[in-house]
């Protein structure tokens, strides 16, 4: 259950940090300036007006597929 977590925690740091760093492509401005000026939560509202479905899906297979190997390791 731990890797799950682990596993979706780091898709969706992931999926912040690329909206972090395309955002600041597109406002030609370095990524630092990006993360004081909109923050985690500005980026966070970004990822979600741009998110759809497989966004979504693909951090649920994430999960599920941490969890199965971590149960096949274990026994």
């Amino acid at each position: 259950m731990v890797a799950a977590l682990f596993s979706l925690g780091a898709v969706y740091l992931g999926q912040l940090f690329f909206v972090a760093l395309y955002v600041s492509k597109v406002a030609n401005t370095s990524l630092g300036d990006v993360i004081d000026t909109m923050g985690v939560s500005g980026i966070n509202d970004a990822l979600q007006q741009g998110a759809d479905v497989m966004d979504y899906v693909f951090i649920g297979v994430s999960g599920v597929t941490a969890f199965s190997i971590a149960r096949k390791l274990n026994g």
